[in-house]
């Protein structure tokens, strides 16, 4: 029998910029240009039945988003700098980081 998950993994890869570009024997330098002048978007995070949790983990520093998404269906309230979420947000850190590792495995 096959345990469900208690969340959803999600990894974003795509660069807008890098699209045209992705074939091209230059991509990786390309990308790492990016990464240089911070104009990378790409990203990972986990979802559940009520948070969703993402991070920009190329950006330096890193652009982090934490939503309720019972109270706020439309993602519009970042509650990652707000005190009252810091072990919701400790929390989904951590499972984003084991899930990421899980999948690169």
């Amino acid at each position: 029998m096959s345990q469900w998950r208690d969340a959803v993994f999600m990894e974003n890869l795509f660069i807008s910029s890098m699209y045209g570009a992705r074939n091209k024997p230059n991509a990786d330098e390309l990308n790492a240009k990016m990464i240089s002048e911070n104009k990378s978007y790409r990203s990972r995070g986990v979802c559940t039945g009520r948070w969703k949790y993402f991070i920009y983990n190329e950006q330096n520093p890193a652009v982090e988003e934490l939503y309720d998404l019972e109270k706020d269906p439309q993602e519009q309230n970042n509650l990652v700098d707000n005190p009252e979420y810091a072990e919701v947000l400790g929390k989904l850190r951590k499972r984003t980081e084991e899930l990421y590792l899980e999948a690169v495995q």
